[in-house]
């Protein structure tokens, strides 16, 4: 009796769960595997209607249809599904789903690493005196770990859990030691991880692209691989087999804003390197739109770039990007039907489509009513428009405060201010158009007067409730500005201050870019309750040579807010979970071992090289900005010979002996070509469902190690596999 069989002799309860059912069958049946059955399950007991044939009249009326019953794959996808591709020989499917738009949060972030470092709980073993090493540097190529990842799903049978990668690090740290029993210590140690350590948070890819199934939480394999590559450095560093050791990890997230892009942070607007690591940055919670600051998880810059941007201008956005890099938007498809926010690269809305598309300005201001009196809200915005403090003769002490105002109306308005707020002041005209409103010297200060600076905006404005901003913000049209039409108004101002005012409109529903005007003058455009705008990809998004430096930053909630020429955005950020991998072991291990002669290298950018002697080792997880779609292929072609050739020459190592080692394809592979030798690996994990359908069902997993000296031809490579999986 095979399991569909068994299926139908023991039917599932009407509110039975699917676990509790599975495992009564297993119960009854104890030789069946749990995922053998559940995999059944989902692929035989749900089904549903299937129109396979239709039939129309002559113009175009359906007139009758076919419809058959069929499985329904789709049962156990908890996200909407986006495609289903199908292999055409084996019949296989593979679901794609749609990206969520809410990734990390602060606290998950948070709980992840202090989990991770929580179950490390050891103490540092004591380091090796320096000692004489051979002029030798071994690369222990690693890539595609993909931990925590089912690879069981579907039609395949691997198991790719917690013992199963601790094993194959084990064996990895067995043969370096065979190595070092062949060669010596070596000079340098290189721990290349050439990408895909972890799959995406909670499953997804780290593009976004589609989900994968996992076999453990995202903090579980956080921590296993964590503490894998840990438990790996400790013995290498306990049985002293190299002087050096450099963890070489691609991350392929060089998908950045340009230069003159900045980005709002607690102290204010700042460019990338006007940051310092005390700043706090901006960024929305998706869930409830309220803007909050947090710490970078990381920092990505990347100096003397050359190449072509997207940039974004209309009156409301003015933004430039690379063309790989992560917006969040949401799409129009009609005049009333609007999707929610995803994430997309900048390619996607590239491809010139008919739909419009929609980016957030501002964000949802959720805090409760600050303790201070409606009243001096509305003084502080006119001593802030046409006023100025006074100062005893030290200079320092604020002891009252001058309103310059010329229309009666709002003298009538700013005398009803004082009075009700008790505050003692005289008037003196000026000239015959303005007069001078004076508040007493104060036994006791105001708030409004001790916190008050001229080039700075009161701190407590950022701790206003959205009423009481909406009072400010009114209060200040009055004294400063002048309205356009009933939902916008125009302030005018310094720019710092006008900053400032911009930044406190993101935190408030209120959209606000900043212009200068014919004569050089600061105007700052507002329209009220406006959180988003819309933009047409097909008319005005371009794309534009670029040259210097673009950056970007990793946050925990997957995005920032960012302006360029005064004009307001909220966009996705570089950056993977894999990433947060990187920063988290590099951060322990230089706790644990800050003596040790550990060098970190972070690949952001899609190739980097390193030389040592006349040997030029080139990494890549193969996938290129411009080639995203389809990378690098197996079989290497002219196209990209020719490519790599021209990076080669503009890097000055064509003269080496250059080796090109890349990842992604879960392959071996090597062929020779004029300038260089190609390296696929074999991926450290067995195929998954995608990657069977996709790729293949690799036979060959495990990893690869290269060795090499000075010279040229002083080099060889041995690829070792897992055959206990």
């Amino acid at each position: 009796m095979n399991i569909v069989e068994i299926l139908k002799s023991l039917p599932q309860g009407v509110e039975e769960p699917v676990a509790e059912y599975i495992t009564r069958i297993i119960q009854n049946h104890p030789s069946l595997k749990y995922e053998s059955v559940r995999r059944t399950y989902y692929r035989y007991k749900d089904t549903k209607l299937v129109i396979v044939k239709q039939t129309h009249d002559k113009d175009g009326n359906l007139v009758s249809y076919v419809a058959k019953k069929q499985q329904d794959r789709m049962a156990e996808f908890d996200l909407p599904i986006k495609r289903v591709s199908t292999h055409v020989a084996s019949g296989t499917q593979w679901v794609i789903q749609e990206a969520s738009a809410q990734k990390t949060t602060v606290e998950s972030i948070n709980t992840l690493i202090t989990a991770a470092i929580d179950s490390l709980n050891r103490e540092p073993i004591k380091l090796n005196p320096a000692k004489s090493f051979n002029k030798r540097v071994v690369v222990d190529i690693i890539t595609d770990v993909h931990a925590g990842m089912d690879p069981s799903h579907g039609f395949l049978s691997y198991e790719w859990n917690s013992a199963k990668l601790i094993q194959a690090f084990e064996q990895n740290l067995s043969t370096l030691l065979s190595y070092f029993n062949i060669h010596g210590r070596f000079e340098e140690l290189v721990l290349m991880d050439l990408g895909d350590t972890l799959d995406g948070y909670e499953g997804l890819t780290t593009r976004g692209g589609h989900k994968l199934d996992q076999n453990m939480t995202s903090e579980q394999q956080f921590s296993l691989v964590l503490n894998s590559y840990i438990s790996l450095i400790e013995s290498i560093l306990e049985y002293d087999i190299t002087d050096a050791i450099t963890i070489h990890r691609a991350e392929n997230c060089n998908h950045c804003f340009t230069q003159d892009v900045e980005v709002l942070t607690d102290s204010g607007w700042k460019y990338y390197k006007e940051l310092d690591n005390k700043d706090l940055v901006a960024s929305k919670i998706l869930s409830t739109n309220e803007i909050v600051f947090d710490k970078p998880i990381a920092y990505i810059l990347n100096e003397n770039v050359e190449c072509d941007v997207h940039t974004y201008h209309n009156k409301n956005i003015d933004l430039s990007v690379t063309d790989e890099h992560r917006m969040l938007y949401k799409r129009e498809r009609g005049p009333k039907t609007v999707r929610t926010y995803e994430y997309g690269t900048s390619n996607e809305l590239f491809k010139k489509d008919k739909t419009n598309v929609h980016f957030q300005v501002s964000g949802s201001n959720l805090k409760p009513d600050y303790d201070i009196s409606d009243d001096l809200i509305r003084l502080t915005a006119w001593i802030i428009t046409d006023g100025s403090i006074t100062k005893s003769k030290d200079g320092i002490t604020p002891i009252g405060f001058v309103i310059t105002q010329a229309k009666e109306p709002t003298k009538l308005r700013i005398r009803k201010l004082l009075n009700d707020l008790g505050i003692d002041h005289r008037e003196s005209e000026i000239n015959r158009e303005r007069t001078h409103i004076c508040g007493k010297e104060l036994k006791k200060p105001h708030k409004v007067l001790t916190e008050f600076d001229k080039k700075e905006l009161p701190k407590w404005l950022w701790e206003l409730s959205k009423r009481q901003f909406d009072i400010f913000l009114a209060e200040v049209i009055l004294g400063g500005g002048s309205v356009r039409v009933p939902t916008s108004a125009t302030i005018s101002g310094t720019k710092n201050i006008l900053d400032q005012f911009q930044s406190l409109c993101v935190l408030n529903d209120t959209k606000a870019n900043l212009l200068k005007d014919n004569r050089g003058d600061y105007l700052l455009i507002v329209v009220y309750n406006k959180t988003e705008i819309s933009f047409k990809p097909k008319l005005q998004l371009t794309k534009e040579h670029y040259k210097g430096y673009t950056w970007c930053l990793t946050m925990p909630q997957s995005n920032l807010v960012v302006r360029r020429n005064g004009k307001v955005s909220i966009q996705g950020n570089s950056g993977s979970f894999n990433q947060i991998l990187g920063t988290a072991l590099e951060g322990m291990l230089k706790r644990l071992y800050p003596t040790a002669k550990i060098k970190f290298v972070r690949q952001a950018d899609f190739i980097a090289y390193k030389t040592y002697g006349d040997n030029t080792i080139v990494t890549t997880h193969g996938k290129d900005k411009k080639y995203m779609k389809h990378g690098m292929p197996l079989v290497m072609n002219g196209k990209w010979e020719q490519y790599l050739n021209s990076i080669f020459k503009r890097w000055g190592v064509l003269g080496n002996d250059i080796k090109v080692f890349k990842g992604d394809l879960h392959t071996l592979g090597m062929s020779t070509h004029t300038f260089f030798d190609y390296y696929n690996f074999a991926a450290f994990s067995p195929p998954s469902g995608w990657c069977a359908h996709n790729i293949g069902d690799s036979k060959k997993i495990g990893f690869s190690i290269h060795s090499f000296g000075e010279r040229k031809g002083s080099y060889d490579v041995t690829n070792h596999n897992f055959d206990w999986l």
